[in-house]
């Protein structure tokens, strides 16, 4: 009994150690498989010096002479298979990085989706309502594309995992592999078995590693994967907001109606033009079939005869499909014309219940043809496919037996996958009309549910929409309504807003930057405000309809009205043109008009506006400035040559005077050095010695010359009192009659009140 109940203590011992062991060995095999692993970076870099090293092994082996089935062969194949073992896990390394950068993507991804779902959800759509139709229509298509594509990476995502499954069961396989050639080495005891049984280990350590490094990939994968499904789910929730948003504001205009219009036409015309081309190719792939049969009983046989005939019949029926699925397509193009239309009537609410309801029964019956019609373009694409890949088996055989046949083989081949192409777009297009036909469906239900008694309302509504809608005048067979007006009028207002805001920028801090003068800026300025108020203009004609034409008789009768009534206006607006072209007076100019010095502001349509230096505004009409003369001091040149008289008492050195005038103009930091400064000794005048000092400066407005003279003459001043030179004053000779004793008063200064006289004697 004792020794029973030791016996079953020692197998619970046993089976407890087994399950311990069993679970370190899951722990470890978990830690190893998980993705908390060193980094990529160091990891590649062992490997590259692995492989260096593998390498350097090989070239040893080959070096030395070897016999086919000696060791030093089996050798370097093993050496050989370690390097691609080696290589094969470096790449693998490589699709683990991409797929790291692959989830940072979706990661930012994700959160710019999170962050326009907070914006739409706090500040509702970037643009303000209503919306169009169109703007639906693309969420919808968007929001149908991204659950297909949710669902493509659900599935994507299973199979990773199950993958993912099976490689960690390899690597516990390998690694199992790994352990039992580490335990042989480590129970081994004969020396010459040592070196092969450590090369086993290392090939089997290196295939755990390739294992391991490829759970860590699928691993990562499945990670990518789930950060794409939480950034479909964001977009998907982000769509479907935005389309609530949209629907509850959604408008269906005549403008979009028309764009959707032309767009049909220009689909048509491509269509038709296909056509056109794709009946040439048929012409031509059926003369080659026809020459083809032609010689294909004629001896001798040439190689691969048959199958060129084969292949240009291939080629025709290829066409002759093609050609009907075009015509089909321009069959469809009809039923969508009629579609738009219907939900534009259906959306404005002109079209009656009993409409409405024609219209649905209508729709009805194209979704049962168009189910059919998607049924057999399935048919005939899988069957396509299906003669593609048997086609394509055979060029493969050719290319090995039968090189003759490779050419029209390959032909065969290009011909089914440009009518796969056809088939495959043809079900895409089927399905957009499916999706097409589903929404106008639900309007149509949508609105025959909604029609209540409310018959004032109702035709309120629709007299506003016969009034905004209503023709005023026909030009060239283009109806000009009271909406097309309003809107030109409303695009004319904002054409002239943003032209002078545009012309503004462009003045102010455009040209500036390119080294452009103030004048020269304001002129192009306002030349540009002209240039883009006249192309809203003509936009705005083109918006309504009218083409220039129209105003070539009524423009030269008005012309003529106009401008026998308004002769000067015109005179001044056309000399304002040429005054911005030709630009002898440009903005910031210092200018004399008739005497009055002042500065140009602007150059106006009309009338230029001038400011003098007391802050006086004077406007002169621009036909003035051209007619009469007038003195732009800063035309070419804002240098000025400005002068300053001044006179010395009689017996002053004259060349000093010179040099002292020569030094005071070149120390003032205004006065330019180059042209030099001209002293001139002007005269000998009645009071003085009169000298001028020449000198250029740099003017823009008068009192700046005015300043830079008054410094001049205080600098001379200066100088002449430190040399001890006298400015000379007016002076008068007093010639006195002599011929009689002149009688003198002497007055004492200290003493007022006592005064000397006296009596001089005139001289002998």
């Amino acid at each position: 009994m004792n020794t029973n109940r030791h016996s079953v203590g020692l197998l619970i011992g046993i089976a407890c150690i087994s399950i311990l062991a069993g679970s370190l060995t899951a722990k470890e095999s978990e830690r190893e498989t998980s993705p908390a692993t060193p980094s990529v970076a160091d990891t590649v870099e062992s490997i590259v010096q692995a492989q260096e090293t593998v390498r350097g092994q090989i070239a040893d082996l080959e070096a030395a002479p070897t016999r086919a089935g000696s060791p030093q062969a089996n050798q370097t194949g093993q050496r050989i298979e370690q390097l691609d073992l080696l290589k094969y896990r470096a790449a693998i390394l490589a699709q683990r990085r991409a797929v790291a950068e692959q989830s940072e993507e979706l990661e930012a991804q994700h959160s710019e989706t999170a962050e326009q779902l907070q914006l739409l959800r706090s500040a509702g759509m970037a643009t303000p309502p209503p919306y169009s139709l169109l703007t639906l229509e693309d969420l919808l298509e968007q929001a149908d594309a991204e659950a297909d594509r949710h669902a493509s990476i659900e599935a994507e995502i299973g199979a990773t995992r199950e993958l993912l499954s099976m490689m960690r069961k390899t690597h516990a396989e390998r690694e199992r592999q790994r352990r039992a050639a580490k335990d042989a080495l480590g129970r081994n005891h004969d020396p010459a078995a040592a070196a092969t049984l450590e090369r086993a280990l290392q090939r089997a350590q290196l295939i755990s590693e390739v294992a391991q490094e490829t759970v860590r990939l699928h691993a990562a994968r499945l990670a990518a994967g789930q950060w794409e499904l939480k950034c479909s789910d964001l977009r998907r929730t982000l769509l479907d907001e935005q389309v609530q948003v949209v629907a509850s504001q959604v408008t269906f205009t005549p403008s979009d109606l028309k764009s959707i219009q032309q767009d049909l036409d220009h689909q048509e015309q491509q269509l038709k033009e296909q056509i056109a081309h794709k009946q040439t190719e048929l012409q031509q792939a059926q003369q080659n079939w026809s020459e083809a049969k032609s010689r294909e009983n004629e001896p001798p046989a040439e190689p691969g005869a048959a199958e060129a005939l084969t292949a240009w019949r291939m080629a025709r029926d290829c066409r002759q499909k093609q050609i009907a699925a075009l015509n089909q397509r321009v069959g469809e193009l009809g039923l969508l014309r009629y579609c738009w239309d219907a939900r534009f009537a259906v959306r404005n609410r002109t079209a009656s219940v009993e409409e409405m309801r024609a219209m649905r029964d209508e729709i009805a019956a194209f979704s049962e043809r168009l189910a059919q019609t998607r049924e057999l373009a399935q048919l005939d694409f899988d069957q396509c496919r299906r003669d593609l890949a048997a086609t394509e088996a055979r060029l493969r055989d050719a290319r090995s037996k039968s090189p003759a046949l490779i050419p029209w083989l390959q032909f065969e081949v290009d011909t089914l996958q440009q009518l796969a192409a056809s088939d495959s777009n043809a079900l895409l297009r089927v399905d957009e009309f499916a999706n097409l036909i589903g929404r106008m469906t639900a309007e149509l239900n949508e609105a025959i549910g909604d029609q209540t008694p409310r018959p004032v309302l109702a035709s309120t509504r629709a007299w506003l929409v016969t009034a905004w809608n209503y023709e005023l005048a026909s030009v060239d067979d283009h109806p000009i309504t009271v909406r097309k007006l309003a809107g030109t009028l409303l695009f004319l207002l904002v054409g002239f807003f943003v032209s002078r805001w545009a012309s503004r920028m462009l003045g102010r801090r455009v040209l500036p930057r390119f080294g452009l003068a103030e004048g020269n800026a304001a002129a192009l300025q306002s030349i540009g405000f002209y240039l883009l108020f006249l192309l809203f203009a003509y936009c705005s004609l083109e918006l309504i309809g009218v083409p220039l034409t129209v105003f070539a008789f009524l423009g030269g009768a008005v012309a003529i009205g106009v401008g026998f009534g308004s002769q000067n206006i015109l005179n001044n607006f056309i000399s304002g043109l040429i005054l911005l072209f030709e630009r002898p007076i440009r903005v910031g100019d210092l200018v004399d008009v008739d005497g009055v010095y002042g500065n140009i502001e602007r150059v106006g349509a009309r009338s230029t506006r001038i400011r003098t230096g007391a802050n006086l505004e004077i406007i002169v009409p621009n036909s003035r400035l051209l007619e009469n003369n007038v003195t732009n001091l800063t035309l070419s040149d804002e240098r000025f040559r400005a002068c300053v008289s001044v006179g010395v008492a009689y017996g002053s050195p004259t060349r000093q005077v010179a040099e002292i005038l020569q030094q005071v103009v070149h120390e003032h930091p205004d006065v330019f050095n180059e042209p030099e400064p001209i002293i001139l000794f002007k005269e000998f005048g009645d009071n003085s010695l009169a000298f001028e000092v020449h000198f250029w400066i740099r003017m823009r407005t008068l009192m700046q010359r005015q300043r830079i003279e008054s410094a001049v003459r205080h600098l001379i001043d200066d100088r002449f009192r430190e040399a001890n030179i006298t400015i000379a004053f007016p002076q008068r000779d007093i010639h006195l009659d002599t011929s009689a004793p002149l009688e003198l008063l002497l007055r004492n200064a200290e003493d007022a009140d006592q005064s000397v006289a006296g009596r001089i004697e005139p001289a002998a």
